[in-house]
């Protein structure tokens, strides 16, 4: 019996845990910065400095996005999303961007085998 009362402590300590995270990142600017900067480093998304929250809409400022073929950049965008717990999803509701700036790489991009910036941009 007191194995079962620990393991539903540990359990109930588990979920308290995933909500606590889950809260700080969709509902905090500082858990929107973290997941922000994640995305960053996996993409190269570049931001300049933000406010708000995944749940309440994100206005991002000095937004700049690079690759080979393809470079955006734009003085602010403010994105507001709708996230679905089952099944995980994010759909931007609302975008609204300033100064948008998108400059494509001269080349052939077929001869390196990746996607031209135009049927990226069109996809």
């Amino acid at each position: 019996m007191r194995t079962l009362r620990w393991t539903i402590r540990v359990f109930a300590a588990c979920v308290l845990l995933v909500c606590c995270a889950w809260i700080w990142l969709v509902h905090t600017t500082s858990g929107a910065r973290f997941i922000v900067e994640r995305v960053g480093v996996a993409t190269g998304l570049e931001v300049g400095g933000m406010a708000g929250s995944i749940a309440r809409g994100l206005d991002l400022q000095g937004v700049r996005f690079a690759n080979d073929s393809v470079e955006v950049t734009m003085a602010s965008l403010f994105a507001a999303t709708d996230i679905e717990l089952l099944p995980l999803s994010v759909t931007i509701a609302e975008a609204r961007a300033r100064t948008v700036r998108v400059a494509i790489a001269p080349g052939d991009a077929a001869a390196s085998g990746e996607n031209s910036a135009t049927e990226v941009l069109e996809s």
